[in-house]
């Protein structure tokens, strides 16, 4: 008989963990020597309700004490590793709570222990594979063939709510058992892609997965926003299909025979949540392993790795991509993963034979050593940057040194908005370095020629902020056509300007002249005079440039980044013609976005609105002055958000003068933008103070694009750095 003790007496234990040790204690397989929890009052509550000799907080004198030769570990992910490892130390046997820790890293240190223990048995405990509904539909299954779909979902009701722990970490709730039982059916994945979208307030809360492996694909479905629970479970294989509604319903479809119900109770004579959901079946397989009686559990400390290798790399993927997987590797020619040396590493890479990024998360760079990531952000800016959940995911890969620290051996900087700049004298003396990130998506202030030539990456966070600026320029495209700023300035002048648009234009104005004869003589004097009065009169509005929609209006953008992108998806719903005037733009995705590209002259010309998206540079700067603006049909807006010296300023002050075109402005030749300039003066322009990106959102999106970032490059995968063909296009 093995004797074992209960580690933790939360809900999941005395729910499930503790009747299913109770029915194996009945049939004469197990002895329970005692529960622990920290709580000791919780664990002598367990200890009365279950009739268990022993109560208390000290596990490991517990099993001193009764000689127990095994742990059941049923405390929260991240602190069962450390109890987990040290278990395996005293030569005991382990089963832990799903899923084996927070991270690949810690799940990679119990795989570390659990070699260097071979005799122990490791157990990570995935009930759902267990549950006698499942065991009986897939020996069915593999009967007539191999699955080739597989398609799992879980949902339950909890709108607004943290799905589990932390938002980062929804997999470590029930979710962790439909990824598992996946992998169980359709084996471990070559590629994934995810989906992500929020219902309600707090985090994202519906997930759907794509697994696709050598076999088929799996597609997974996780809402934590919905009405109530379920877990439904679908596969299909050569002349058979599978419905699997845990724990209690089945159905069995075959080829040529009439579909099949099958239900737990008719399995295990009883309707008993642990019996149904796999809990005993599950012991009774760990205690058999134990006793020799069986093979080792399939879901080892081992698999614990690749599985949360696995859930690394979906948390890692951002909303609507895709990416390939290494092939999982628990194991390298024997030897621990925290204990390779960059020779082992390099080796390694070049056959293409090992998870790369479980190697450089354990620091295998050096023996022993952790990436050090210097932060240059002071403690507010990162409060307002950085999520907790996603910080503690990369805290837990390096070592994190905030601003003040020194670089001299930082392998990472974290840098940009809030942060120091970085001279090429400073930079000289981090000798390890390898990666540099901006928060912000101007990378001038970081010597940036001198870190391209000497290899190390340069990545910014130009996309999250092109979200926010693209909302901005939104903002300033109806503003302008709808003339919003000098309805406002009407209302508060005169309380209610005209709603039929009929203002007094030059029209009106030319007919007077006319019918006058003193005043026909002196039409080259009055015209100007009357331009200006009538700018100052209309807002701006001018001849024939009445109030305007942007929805089937001609739309152009001048040059193709990151903004622009985001800018040409939001424009999508108005059905605008799309004009994009960028050599950098390829045809494919022209067609995507339903875009032509065209030169300037045309984009000028012909379009309604003229949105600039181009980085300054010396062959840029200018690139619209007198000729380029005379283009600009009458009624036409000219959005700015990207950098002021792109426009030659008296030639924009002199065109606006005619008062028949709006500029709409977020940046400008000088800034801040002084007392009493001319702009400021002209009623036909829309001025905000170059904060198109100063939103807490946007801020909390460049900080999450940071920390991605990092994580990728902590993982060994490839990070999107800026060449050098891109640095001399940007500011």
């Amino acid at each position: 008989m093995i004797s074992l003790v209960l580690v933790g007496c939360g809900s999941i234990a005395k729910l499930a963990h503790l009747p299913a040790l109770a029915q194996l204690r009945a049939d004469g397989l197990v002895e329970i020597a005692g529960v622990c929890d920290a709580n000791a009052s919780a664990a002598r509550a367990a200890a009365e309700q279950f009739d268990i000799p022993r109560s208390g907080s000290d596990w490991a004198r517990m099993v001193r004490e009764t000689g127990a030769t095994a742990v059941s570990i049923c405390v929260p992910p991240g602190p069962n590793v450390q109890l987990a490892i040290d278990a395996l130390a005293m030569g005991l046997h382990v089963m832990t709570e799903k899923p084996p820790a927070r991270s690949e890293v810690q799940a990679a240190r119990m795989a570390d222990a659990a070699r260097a223990h071979p005799e122990c048995v490791t157990m990570v405990a995935f009930n759902r594979r267990h549950a006698p509904l499942y065991t009986r539909a897939i020996d069915a299954s593999r009967r007539l063939g191999a699955p080739h779909a597989f398609h799992g979902r879980f949902t339950r009701a909890a709108l607004g709510g943290e799905p589990s722990n932390t938002a980062a970490d929804w997999i470590t709730s029930d979710g962790a058992h439909v990824l598992d039982l996946a992998l169980a059916t359709m084996g471990y994945p070559e590629r994934i892609a995810v989906a992500r979208h929020r219902s309600g307030a707090g985090p994202d809360n519906v997930w759907s997965l794509q697994l696709h492996g050598a076999t088929g694909a799996s597609v997974l479905v996780f809402d934590f926003a919905a009405g109530r629970r379920v877990e439904r479970f679908e596969w299909s294989g050569p002349g058979y299909d599978v419905v699997l509604e845990l724990p209690h319903r089945a159905e069995w479809s075959q080829r040529g025979a009439d579909v099949e119900e099958w239900r737990a109770s008719q399995l295990t004579g009883t309707e008993d949540f642990f019996l149904d959901y796999g809990f005993v079946d599950e012991y009774r397989r760990f205690v058999d392993a134990i006793a020799g009686r069986a093979q080792r559990p399939e879901t080892s400390f081992a698999y614990g790795w690749s599985f949360m290798h696995l859930v690394d790399e979906i948390l890692a993927c951002r909303d609507g991509e895709s990416r390939e997987l290494a092939p999982p590797r628990a194991e390298v020619a024997g030897r621990s993963v925290a204990t390779r040396g960059a020779e082992d590493v390099a080796a390694e890479r070049g056959s293409g034979t090992v998870v790369e990024h479980a190697l450089d998360a354990m620091g295998a760079l050096e023996p022993g050593r952790r990436p050090v990531v210097c932060v240059l952000q002071d403690g507010s800016a990162q409060a307002r940057y950085f999520n907790g959940a996603l910080l503690a995911r990369v805290t837990e890969r390096c070592e994190w040194r905030t601003r003040g620290s020194g670089i001299d051996d930082a392998d990472a900087i974290i840098t940009g908005w809030g942060g120091a700049p970085l001279t090429r004298e400073v930079l000289e003396r981090a000798a390890h370095l390898e990666l540099v990130i901006v928060i912000g998506a101007s990378v001038k202030n970081v010597a940036p020629e001198y870190l391209l030539e000497r290899g190390v990456a340069v990545c910014n966070t130009a996309d999250a902020i092109g979200a926010s600026v693209a909302e901005h320029c939104l903002l300033l495209m109806l503003a302008g056509l709808r003339r919003v700023t000098d309805v406002d300035r009407a209302m508060h002048r005169t309380g209610w300007p005209p709603n039929d648009q009929r203002l007094l234009s030059i029209k009106t104005l030319r007919r007077t002249v006319e019918r006058v004869p003193p005043l026909r003589a002196m039409k080259p004097v009055l015209r100007p005079a009357a331009r200006r009065i009538l700018a100052k009169r209309n807002g701006g509005a001018g001849a024939g440039s009445q109030w305007s929609d942007l929805r089937g209006q001609v739309v152009a953008l001048i040059g193709w980044g990151h903004v622009a992108r985001h800018v040409a998806a939001l424009l999508r719903p108005f059905d605008c013609e799309l004009l994009v005037c960028s050599d950098s733009v390829s045809a494919a995705e022209l067609a995507r976005v339903g875009a032509r590209r065209v030169q300037l002259g045309e984009a000028l010309g012909s379009a309604k609105v003229v949105s600039l998206h181009k980085g300054l540079t010396e062959r840029t700067r200018g690139m619209l002055g007198a000729a380029e603006l005379a283009l600009l049909q009458p009624g036409a807006v000219l959005v700015n958000t990207a950098r002021g010296a792109l426009v030659d300023e008296a030639a924009l002050i002199a065109r606006l003068g005619r008062g028949d075109i709006v500029a709409a402005l977020d940046v400008y030749h000088e800034e801040p933008l002084r007392r009493g300039h001319a702009l400021r003066r002209l009623p036909n322009t829309i001025l905000t103070p170059h904060n198109a990106s100063t939103t807490p959102q946007c801020q909390r999106r460049v900080g999450a694009q940071a920390l991605e970032i990092l994580l990728n490059w902590l993982s060994g995968h490839a990070v999107s750095r800026i060449d050098t063909e891109r640095l001399v296009a940007m500011t």
